[in-house]
């Protein structure tokens, strides 16, 4: 099994939908993948999300099934402070030791984010099972074979706390390290062995289609 993890395009968040120039990505973004394989088309259901899709879903003339819990997380845990808006310099200051069990004792959003986190990957874990993984500690229990590409087209805090499950990275590592920019493709391969199987990271943040624009759009944290 192969997962594309798929950020949607550059956001026009006030109007919910992409730009011009999220446009321009996510149909460049679609004839990159135009000789990928792709068995199975999974959305988020926000619109900006969908009208990424939509490119993919036009040129290949596949179905498509939307998953709610896709939607872009809730990582406000405050009026003005999102979670995965924190510099990595914070995180790793002297005195934080940062594990995957420890974290929400870390970060000033732990306390939000700790119920948020444990709800998304049981809802990634009930999906998976449906193709016949079961999570098993660490690893996920093949009991089925599945052959299948399968393409996931959402956000990034989705995707950044994705991987943050299958890979056992910290969340906040996930988020002040791993960074992922709008249309960019983060590919997961897995592998097998007896019976039991691990996601393998393939590539982070692939934005190679968009190299004939002028500029890729992309999420910094500004300097201090």
């Amino acid at each position: 099994m192969q997962l594309l993890l798929i950020r949607h395009a550059d956001p026009d968040y006030p109007n919910h939908t992409i730009t011009e120039k999220g446009h321009r990505q996510a149909e460049l973004l679609a004839l990159s993948l135009q000789r990928t394989r792709i068995d199975r088309l999974v959305v988020s259901p926000m619109r900006r999300a969908q009208h990424t899709a939509n490119y993919l879903i036009r040129l290949r003339g596949i179905d498509f099934t939307v998953h709610e819990f896709l939607r872009e997380l809730n990582g406000r845990y405050n009026d003005t402070d999102w979670a995965w808006g924190h510099h990595g310099c914070d995180l790793l200051a002297p005195g934080h030791d940062v594990t995957k069990t420890n974290w929400q004792d870390h970060v000033p959003y732990g306390e939000h984010m700790g119920p948020v986190y444990a709800a998304f990957i049981a809802q990634v874990d009930a999906f998976l099972a449906e193709l016949g993984l079961l999570r098993s500690g660490y690893l996920y229990s093949v009991v089925r074979q599945v052959d299948e590409t399968i393409a996931v087209v959402c956000h990034a805090g989705v995707i950044q706390t994705l991987l943050s499950h299958l890979l056992h990275v910290p969340l906040p590592v996930a988020y002040s390290q791993l960074r992922i920019d709008p249309s960019s493709v983060t590919r997961l391969q897995l592998e097998t062995k007896d019976r039991l199987g691990v996601f393998r990271l393939v590539s982070l943040n692939d934005m190679s289609h968009t190299a004939s624009m002028p500029e890729s759009v992309g999420y910094r944290i500004p300097e201090r």
